[in-house]
């Protein structure tokens, strides 16, 4: 498929490079609460450790692969490659929160510049009638690397330290670098020109920026609030502002021809779909596993990993498939997997075992083998040649946002459901505690209000007896303190055989009133999620053959050897 010894180096190279800054999407998640220990912070603070990463990185992918395309696609991958593997050691030496989240940032800058590069650079190293195949591989890699982050999050930080998740990028990074150097050809868009559309770039840049950071701040500040309003206002402005630059520059960044090929937008709009599900899918079963089915989070990521072995498997299938069935169908395929397996998941509960969720992920993971390549293959397919850089960027900033969004989406409507579904069961809890004979109508007004200061949320584990018991305990104190002597043993007699009523309950019929709200509001989440996912088949519909336009090569992938 790839001939000649250095030219398989490069795409080692390529593989090195884009692994590590998918991977850095997803690989902290699960060690966010040693890190918060760790520098002494609180959750707000230490999300934008990823929250930072992501915007920076969707911002800055399609004014990338704009500068590759114009000043060299090996020169800007290996800047991005050089600073990235600098600021993942920075990461790992930061003496304090803000210092994180300020490398943080800047990695996902510069692996806003390697990802969309690698396509172009990958494809110019096969044949054309091999760079299906090496889409396909492309394709199965960056599946394999945003998934299998919290796996590998999760076994490098039991086994050494948080630190160690960005100190491996370094040996990675050097290896990259290297091979970038002395085995990558330099390639541009011959095309593109060298003046900078500094307007369009920067009216494209803040328009991201606002979109992005309204979505990761939209379920803490309200979808409604003033900030949020201003946002989708100010990327409305400046989106409006770009186009209208592009229509009147001589070169614009974006050609805006692509905007009218159809197989190209939807492509787009399918692999926005496809990056939320995938997102949404491994955020909420993340969570469902380690809350409710009480999984540690090395045991959540192990599980969660049958998700990319599974897509690694059926791409191979894809690649044998694609002749025959075409792209169109393959898509839909894998978008109708990827929301039956997110609606079987509203079937799951507190007492599943691993193995119901690993059948339901291996479903997903098929869906994802199914679709992501042949959606890849169909956009880079139906653009002219030389301008494969700039629609990879626009396919990945694309897979970027469609992330962001479905989080924020499904944040919203799990927060939702489950408000409802906690006061649901706290009403039921009540109900339990009035017919309740052993507790007097005082006590029973105390237990009422212990009960309805829980709180419980859908990134909280349900409350433990003893916390309920220590607020009870607390009560009491207060209650004793007041009570005559002469009474004071009868009292503590009464408040004792009413905790010991409280530990007869609690596991008996409270708690499981509590997990049973839980997991309904993770069940209609599913639910909810699955009919949204609905729109990527519809989308999938309206994706063409995959040929390309004239001045191109057809794109096919086939199951040559490398």
């Amino acid at each position: 498929m790839i001939n000649g010894t250095k030219n398989k180096l490069a795409f080692v190279a390529v593989i090195f490079g884009f692994f590590m800054a998918l991977l850095d999407t997803t690989i902290i998640n699960i060690t966010l609460p040693e890190m918060m220990s760790y520098y002494n912070t609180t959750l707000k603070n230490i999300t934008w450790v990823i929250n930072g990463y992501n915007l920076a990185f969707a911002v800055f992918i399609i004014t990338a692969s704009r500068l590759a395309d114009q000043f060299g696609r090996k020169r800007i991958f290996g800047i991005g490659i050089f600073f990235f593997t600098l600021m993942s050691f920075l990461c790992a030496i930061s003496s304090s929160s803000e210092m994180l989240i300020l490398f943080r940032v800047l990695q996902g800058l510069f692996g806003g510049i390697i990802l969309p590069v690698s396509i172009p650079l990958a494809l110019d190293l096969a044949p054309e009638d091999k760079q299906g195949k090496v889409l396909g591989i492309w394709s199965v890699v960056s599946g394999l690397a945003a998934a299998s982050g919290p796996t590998l999050g999760g076994f490098l930080s039991d086994q050494f330290n948080w630190q160690s998740i960005f100190l491996i990028n370094v040996p990675i990074g050097i290896v990259a670098l290297f091979l970038v150097i002395f085995c990558i050809k330099e390639s541009y868009d011959p095309t593109a020109g060298k003046q900078l559309d500094f307007l369009g770039m920067s009216a494209l840049s803040v328009s991201l920026f606002s979109i992005t950071y309204a979505l990761i701040q939209a379920n803490d500040e309200g979808w409604t609030s003033p900030l949020i309003l201003s946002l989708f206002l100010a990327f409305l402005i400046f989106m409006a502002l770009f186009v209208w630059v592009e229509l009147t520059t001589k070169k614009p960044m974006i050609p805006l021809s692509l905007l009218r090929n159809v197989t190209f937008n939807a492509a787009s709009l399918t692999l926005l779909i496809l990056g939320a599900g995938i997102m949404t899918i491994s955020l909420l079963i993340s969570f469902f596993m380690t809350r409710l089915m009480g999984l540690s989070e090395l045991e959540a990521g192990v599980t969660l990993s049958v998700m990319p072995l599974a897509s690694a498997l059926f791409s191979v299938i894809t690649s044998l498939l694609l002749k025959r069935v075409g792209e169109r169908w393959l898509i839909i395929a894998g978008m109708a997997c990827i929301a039956l397996s997110m609606f079987l998941m509203n079937d799951l509960t507190a007492g599943s075992d691993r193995l119901d969720v690993i059948y339901r992920l291996a479903i997903a993971g098929a869906g994802m083998g199914f679709a992501l390549a042949p959606t890849m293959n169909s956009a880079i397919g139906n653009v002219p040649k030389d301008k494969v850089g700039i629609t990879s960027g626009i396919m990945n900033m694309t897979r970027s946002i469609g992330a962001v969004l479905g989080v924020a989406i499904i944040v919203t409507i799990l927060n939702t459901t489950t408000g409802s579904e906690i006061a649901a069961a706290k009403s039921d809890i009540i109900d339990i505690i009035h017919s309740d004979k052993v507790f007097s109508a005082a006590a029973q007004e105390e237990l009422i209000s212990a009960v309805n200061e829980i709180e419980v949320s859908s990134s909280s584990e349900v409350p433990q007896m003893e916390s309920v018991i220590g607020l009870m305990q607390e009560r009491g104190a207060k209650l004793l303190a007041g009570v005559a002597p002469d009474k004071l043993e009868m009292t503590k007699a009464v408040l004792q055989a009413q905790q010991d009523e409280v530990k007869k309950l609690w596991p008996e019929r409270i708690q499981p009133e509590l997990y049973s709200g839980l997991v309904s509001s993770f069940s209609d989440t599913f639910k909810y999620g699955s009919a949204c996912l609905l729109l990527g088949i519809l989308f999938s519909f309206f994706i063409g053959t995959g040929q390309r336009q004239e001045q191109g090569t057809e794109i096919a992938m086939d199951n040559t050897e490398m």
